[in-house]
């Protein structure tokens, strides 16, 4: 009798063993395997930076001009300047074989910063990476962009600043891996507002607009984050 109890209670352990496992198996995540990008999560007052990629790889894929530069922020935004740009982007891609972007990611990179004051949030800057080598003629080039959330001080920078296009380095095995740093990250203070294409410049190791001079090197959309924000304290 009593070892018909035990196996009847071993019998149960075994099934009870079993629905739980069977139970568990429902609620493993499942890695997804889309690459969608989603940033319902994102606070709603920041969202919107989030959300400049997939219209940036829109407008360039069906070169709408008029839509890329509403995209920037009001600073620079339908400028004779940030126009000018644009034209020359399309013409150059034109001129070198055209552009093929791959369905990609966009990929928040190191750039983050943000600053309080009086518990309220005064900078809220990010940057970011495209996740696949964008193609213009035979030269890869990695896609970037950066943008300010929030900017308390200077409210027509608050948006997207500007839009690069660097050429890939192939064979990392030619540079230093510091050097290579400074290169992709541009260790530059002053950046200029606006879209560029830039080359890599293997004497200073600096990365160079193939666009002349005369159109993107003007003062007054020439910005550092240094002088942007050295105030934040007193806003």
């Amino acid at each position: 009798m009593i070892e018909k109890i035990v196996k009847i209670i071993k019998q149960l352990a075994t099934l009870f063993t079993s629905i739980i496992r069977a139970v568990s198996l429902l609620f493993i995540p499942v890695k997804s395997e889309s690459k969608s990008n989603n940033y319902s999560n994102m606070p709603d007052d920041i969202k919107y930076v989030f959300e400049y990629g997939d219209e940036i790889i829109r407008c360039i894929k069906e070169k709408d001009r008029i839509s890329l530069s509403n995209l920037f922020c009001e600073k620079v935004r339908n400028t004779d300047y940030l126009n000018k740009q644009i034209e020359f982007f399309f013409d150059y891609i034109d001129e070198h074989g055209g552009v093929i972007i791959n369905d990609g990611i966009w990929e928040q990179n190191g750039g983050h910063h943000r600053s309080y004051r009086s518990g309220k949030r005064v900078v809220d800057f990010f940057g970011f990476n495209y996740d696949k080598d964008i193609l213009i003629g035979n030269k890869k080039y990695h896609l970037h962009y950066n943008a300010y959330a929030i900017l308390r001080g200077y409210k027509e920078y608050e948006g997207l600043n500007n839009i690069s296009f660097i050429n890939h380095i192939e064979n990392l095995s030619d540079l230093d891996l510091e050097i290579t740093n400074i290169v992709m990250n541009d260790r530059n203070p002053y950046k200029y507002m606006g879209i560029g294409v830039f080359d890599v410049n293997y004497q200073t190791y600096l990365k160079e607009n193939v666009a002349p001079k005369e159109i993107y090197e003007n003062e007054e959309y020439r910005f550092s984050f240094d002088e942007l924000e050295k105030n934040k304290d007193k806003w």
